[in-house]
């Protein structure tokens, strides 16, 4: 992410939550500071510092959506199925496709699995809940909602 060229955009900062007061804590300073939330991990915050139970995955999108002062956009296209607003991430099928591929090389071909190169995704899963975009005011071209629909990732 911090990699990443966002002209014309800014990345402002990046985080990472261990706990869910944490979570909480920075999403909401997120917001004060930024046009846009762009989130990643949320699958793995322990209830508290000292309660290392997991905060569902539910409980998290909900409370996110309800608490964050801007539109939150996931990269991880499960992020809409539990009940977030958009997400785009890179597509499972290319992943597998490309592991696959990875592993044939290895297997068939001898090839040391620290020999082949990292590869850079060229595919996108779009997956978009049309009334939370509406309630947000969030608009894009009309392109991301085909491709979610096309998907079948569009809830209305």
């Amino acid at each position: 992410v911090q990699a990443f060229d966002w002209t014309p955009g800014q990345l402002t900062r990046v985080s990472r939550a261990g706990t869910w007061p944490e979570w909480q804590a920075q999403v909401e300073a997120a917001g004060q500071e930024a046009d846009v939330i762009l989130l990643t991990g949320y699958r793995r915050l322990a209830r508290s510092a000292t309660d290392k139970s997991l905060v569902p995955a539910h409980e998290v999108v909900e409370w996110t959506e309800r608490h964050a002062h801007v539109p939150v956009i996931s990269g991880n296209g499960f992020y809409t199925e539990e009940g977030g607003m958009l997400s785009i991430g890179t597509s499972p099928y290319e992943q597998g496709e490309v592991a696959a591929a990875i592993a044939l090389q290895i297997a068939l071909e001898g090839k040391k699995p620290d020999s082949i190169p990292i590869i850079a995704g060229n595919q996108f899963i779009v997956a978009m809940s049309g009334s939370k975009m509406k309630a947000r005011g969030f608009t894009l071209p009309r392109v991301y909602e085909a491709a979610a629909r096309t998907g079948d990732k569009y809830l209305p």
